[in-house]
């Protein structure tokens, strides 16, 4: 893994297939320069892509996706910075470089909840996508205008699919009907 650059804050390594530097503000490589910043420890990036939110003790804020929903972050990553927490959701470190996946989250809620249900979401190219760090029913979304395909079921219940496409956050709620 290639490295872009070392900033502010103690160091923050980032992967340069992913991440730019431009006249001084993190961004994605495909993003246009910014106009403005959010400023997570010290380090300033891009308000189009980024933005900071609270952590699940209200006392710190995280850095996530600008397309993140609002509330409170539960799992995150720290940055080498030690200040810098990133939403666990979106960014990887591995071998202390930072790295992110732009996408909107799926949220399937399923009832009832003591059915020993299991929820299955398989992606545009039929690969099924595996719940996000931290979650159970919260899946990332990163072919975006994409059909995603929800199917849930448990035993005595009659399975459900639903389809949702990729152009915004979604929360589903399928209710399992016994046979």
């Amino acid at each position: 893994m290639a490295i872009l650059n070392k900033v502010p804050c103690g160091g923050v390594w980032l992967d340069d297939t992913i991440f730019k530097v431009k006249n001084g503000v993190i961004t994605l490589v495909e993003e246009v320069s910014p106009t403005k910043s959010v400023n997570a420890c010290g380090v300033p990036f891009d308000y189009n892509v980024f933005k900071l939110e609270n952590d699940r003790t209200g006392l710190n804020y995280v850095l996530t996706s600008a397309n993140a929903p609002d509330g409170i972050i539960e799992n995150y990553i720290l940055g080498n910075c030690g200040g810098l927490m990133c939403d666990a959701r979106y960014f990887s470190k591995t071998d202390n470089v930072l790295s992110f996946i732009e996408g909107f989250i799926l949220t399937v809620n399923v009832t009832p909840a003591d059915s020993g249900y299991t929820i299955s979401v398989v992606d545009g190219d039929g690969e099924e996508v595996t719940p996000m760090y931290g979650t159970e029913n919260q899946y990332l979304m990163i072919q975006l205008d994409a059909t995603y395909t929800i199917v849930a079921s448990a035993d005595g219940y009659v399975s459900e699919t639903q389809d949702v496409v990729a152009n915004q956050n979604e929360v589903i709620n399928i209710e399992l009907v016994a046979e």
